[in-house]
């Protein structure tokens, strides 16, 4: 599944707000190094970078991370499918 749609599906299920930031960690194959993706809200556009380090947060900047290990142990942007299962499972 494309990355914009994933990161679209967990910034809608997660409702973050148009003023904060999402970061999803995340393992790239082809760096064999995880990454940051970075989401942020411009106008109407969700806009998306990735960064290999973890981005410096202001204080007063609102964000939310996630962050989900697969099977293989590496960071993978997770499913909303995914998280819905594992809080059923959670409870």
């Amino acid at each position: 599944m494309n990355i914009k749609i994933k990161i679209q599906q967990l910034w809608d299920y997660l409702k973050v707000q148009d003023e904060e930031l999402l970061i999803v960690r995340s393992f790239n194959a082809t760096k064999n190094s995880d990454e940051y993706i970075l989401a942020r809200k411009t106008g109407n556009e969700l806009e998306i970078t990735t960064t290999d380090t973890m981005p410096e947060i202001k204080p007063n900047m609102a964000f939310q991370m996630i962050q989900q290990i697969g099977a293989d142990g590496r960071h993978k942007i997770p499913s909303v499918e995914q998280i819905k299962r594992d809080e059923m499972l959670d409870y």
